[in-house]
Parts: C-alpha cells; sequence; structure tokens
C-alpha cells in the first residue's frame, strides 16, 4: 500500500482502516466498545472536517476566490462531508444505546 499523504490537522488522503480493524481479537467479542472506538474516530474526523471547513473559507476570503459548488448548489464539499460525518455519527449513537440495551445494563 502507498504511504498517506497528510493533508494537514488530522487529515489524511485514503483510508487504512475498516471498521473491523478497530480492535483486536479481544474487542470484537465487546460491540459496544468496537462501536464505541469507531465513534470516537467519526467525532475525530467531524473535528479536522470543521477545522477544514474554517481554514477552506478563510483561503477563500482572503484570496478573493469562491466556492464554485457552494456558488451553485449553496453547500460546499465539505459541509456535505460534515453532515455526512454527523449523520453517521448519530447511526453509532443509536447503535451503541441499542446494542447496551440488548447486552444489559453493567455488561
Amino acid at each position: 500500500m502507498p504511504p498517506r499523504k497528510t493533508l494537514g490537522r488530522g487529515l489524511s488522503s485514503g483510508v487504512t482502516e475498516s471498521p473491523r480493524s478497530v480492535g483486536t481479537v479481544a474487542d470484537e467479542s465487546d460491540p459496544v466498545a468496537e462501536t464505541a472506538e469507531v465513534r470516537r474516530k467519526a467525532q475525530a474526523l467531524l473535528d479536522s472536517l470543521i477545522d477544514a471547513r474554517a481554514m477552506s473559507e478563510a483561503h477563500l476570503a482572503s484570496s478573493s476566490e469562491r466556492d464554485h459548488l457552494c456558488a451553485l448548489t449553496g453547500r460546499s464539499s465539505l459541509d456535505n462531508a460534515i453532515e455526512s460525518t454527523r449523520r453517521m455519527i448519530a447511526t453509532l449513537d443509536r447503535h451503541i444505546e441499542m446494542v447496551s440495551a440488548a447486552v444489559g445494563p453493567g455488561k
């Protein structure tokens, strides 16, 4: 696999981990912990996307350029990625709640 290119502040090109590679074999027996780890990484991604959007907007403002996608659709590609990541986090939260309820308290 070629090395990942770092885009700055936690951003990188390409995905190197699948949800199944998040934990160890022992972690796979605890779906709540595994999903919580995926959720933590999704939150870190969301934070990075929000930072990237702020940097992009600042750059566009200082260079008098415009975001052509935003001009056409009213939303930038980063806006779309942020919204998608927020939906993914909400889905992970629901999954954690469902699995926790199914497993029972204290387990």
